[in-house]
């Protein structure tokens, strides 16, 4: 429906609804101006029918009083109330009318009165009395007057029922003149109502065809999209195919609805067998993590775990499986991603196994090595040539460094297990701070780099490992001498309020480039600028840094300034617990400058 259309019929709506209330209305009066009409005519009908027997009443009435006496019949007058048929009909006719009935009851005795004047001689003769001409005389003066008094009754009826007639008469030409203008309103409110049906009709008729030609439009784009529909299943059917990790679906029940190939492969059957089977056959821990799913209140709730999945031939192997509880058309379904780990466990128990070698095979060679360059390079074994010693200098250095490595990789190997201890006691954190630093003054000379470490009165308890906590500092340390610049300093801060300490390392190097802060402490991770792969390192020693931390109860990040350098910080709760050596007393190596 087009908007000029629309508006055009709205217009129309309330003048159609008016006039349809129109010719209702005029329909109902020229009903009621009919019955009027009807009612009218009937009593003009009756009226003239009571002209009509008055007239013959007044008759009758001359009739019999011009008659002869022996016409009446001898010694049969009229009785008194005994009503001639004239005189009936009109009573029938006037029996509605209080006065007219008083009328006809006084013409019926006037009449009758007018009879028994006539019959009078008549019975007399048959008594053998004759009439002298004086009693003739005398009954003909009564009969008179008994004739007059009959016809005025009958001529008060006449006028009265003449009135009505002309009254009705014209009561029936108003109703007639009102029948004929409600006739016509009638006719010309029907003619525009179906004129404009007529345009409502053949609106409708255009409205129709442009409903059909919707509807079909609608059902192309309901096959179209049905057809997306069907492609979209069959593109998620082909992703679920392609996905490596099985993906299973089950009812509350436990029963398996649905499974991709990788699931077949997982568990070693094929769908038929798949399909219908209880999952607690193949997941034995199926109760348990179905009641940690229902718990869970939130619909987008996963539960990950590892377990020990069973296949349909009764052999176990590991299992990493992902659960999520879904509601789907007021049923709960449970999806389960599933990925075997006997791969991953067999190339976990190589990594172990040469771990083992690097620690048995290759470490003790290489400290047999360490000792012999060392004894070499301090000419224990005598004096060497210049050359001599500076290649002895260098071996011993890639030796430390071959050490350092293999060290770093035993720890990283000790913590993913879970192996490595951590012992923690109440230290000194200043203490620790400057032994570290008087640690790596060496290696501070080497880069040319001076070491800064302010003042800071009274000590600093903290609950750590003291072992590992220089080995965190050293690496924070060796880290921001290898990147400094020649000549520059590396600061050493330490923050203190009532319940944490921090550590500040500050550097003066190029600092961290952006898309490498992601990563920082990754193991095995190095940043892939030209002037950054030039350094030493394995990669190792953040990642080990923060793990170190974090299993001290500590926290570790960094931050890089505006204008170039790097500085970490490391946060330890502050102890509460008195010092193990209350007789604490300065090292002498406040305000260290290199």
């Amino acid at each position: 429906m087009t908007p000029r259309s629309w508006r055009l019929e709205n217009r129309l709506l309330v003048p159609t609804g008016l006039l349809a209330a129109c010719a209702l209305l005029v329909f109902g009066l020229s009903a009621r101006v009919y019955g009027d009409l009807m009612s009218t005519q009937r009593a003009k009908s009756r009226t003239l029918e009571v002209l009509e027997q008055v007239a013959l009443a007044e008759r009758g009435v001359e009739r019999d009083a011009t008659s002869p006496p022996c016409a009446l019949g001898v010694g049969s007058p009229l009785a008194p109330g005994e009503p001639s048929q004239e005189l009936a009909r009109l009573k029938k006719l006037v029996q509605d009318d209080d006065t007219q009935r008083r009328q006809i009851g006084d013409l019926e005795a006037a009449w009758a009165a007018l009879r028994r004047d006539i019959g009078a001689p008549t019975a007399a003769a048959c008594h053998g009395a004759p009439v002298t001409a004086a009693q003739a005389a005398a009954l003909a003066v009564r009969v008179a007057e008994r004739r007059d008094g009959a016809q005025r009754i009958l001529q008060a009826l006449r006028d009265a029922e003449q009135a009505k007639l002309a009254q009705r008469q014209a009561h029936a030409d108003v109703a007639g003149d009102r029948m004929a203008v409600l006739l016509t309103v009638a006719a010309g409110a029907t003619l525009l109502l179906g004129v404009i049906g007529l345009w409502r009709l053949r609106h409708a008729a255009r409205q129709l065809s442009h409903s059909h030609d919707l509807l079909q439009q609608e059902a192309q784009r309901r096959n179209q999209s049905d057809q997306a529909l069907q492609d979209a299943q069959a593109r998620v059917a082909r992703v679920l195919e392609a996905i490596p990790d099985g993906v299973i679906t089950f009812d509350e029940r436990g029963m398996i609805e649905s499974c991709n190939s990788a699931a077949h492969a997982i568990f070693g059957c094929d769908a038929v067998r798949l399909l219908g089977q209880p999952v607690v056959d193949l997941i034995p821990e199926f109760d348990r993590l179905r009641r940690e799913s229902t718990d869970a209140t939130d619909d987008l709730a996963v539960t990950c775990r590892r377990i020990d999945a069973q296949r349909l031939d009764s052999s176990t192997f590991p299992l990493e499986i992902t659960w999520r509880a879904l509601s789907h058309g007021g049923r709960r379904l449970h999806l389960c991603v599933l990925r075997d780990l006997g791969e991953q466990h067999r190339v976990e128990r190589m990594k172990r196994d040469f771990v083992s070698v690097v620690s048995h095979e290759l470490r003790t060679p290489l400290t047999s090595i360490r000792g012999a360059l060392a004894l070499m390079a301090d000419g224990t074994t005598g004096h060497l040539p210049e050359d001599a010693q500076a290649m002895v200098v260098m071996a011993s250095r890639n030796c430390e460094r071959l050490v350092e490595l293999v060290n770093d990789i035993l720890d990283l190997d000790k913590m993913q297990t879970g192996q490595l201890l951590i012992e923690p006691e109440v230290h000194d954190l200043v203490k620790l701070l400057r032994d570290t630093l008087r640690s790596t003054l060496g290696f501070a000379r080497l880069y040319k780099v001076r070491l800064l470490m302010p003042r800071h009165e009274g000590p600093v308890w903290v609950s750590v490992d003291a072992r590992r906590m220089v080995q965190v500092m050293g690496n924070l340390l060796s880290n921001a001498i290898k990147f400094s610049p020649e000549g520059s300093e590396v600061v050493v801060r330490l923050q203190v309020t009532t319940t944490q300490c921090t550590i500040c390392v500050l550097d003066h190097g190029p600092g961290i480039p952006p898309e490498f802060r992601a990563h920082l402490f990754e193991p095995f991770t190095q940043a892939d600028a030209t002037d950054t792969r030039a350094r030493d390192g394995s990669g190792l020693g953040l990642s080990i840094t923060r793990s170190l931390v974090e299993r001290m109860d500590g926290s570790i990040g960094f931050e890089c300034p505006q204008g170039g350098g790097t500085i970490f910080r490391v946060g330890l709760p502050v102890t509460v617990a008195p010092p193990p050596r209350p007789d604490f007393a300065p090292t002498g190596f406040d305000d260290l400058r290199i």
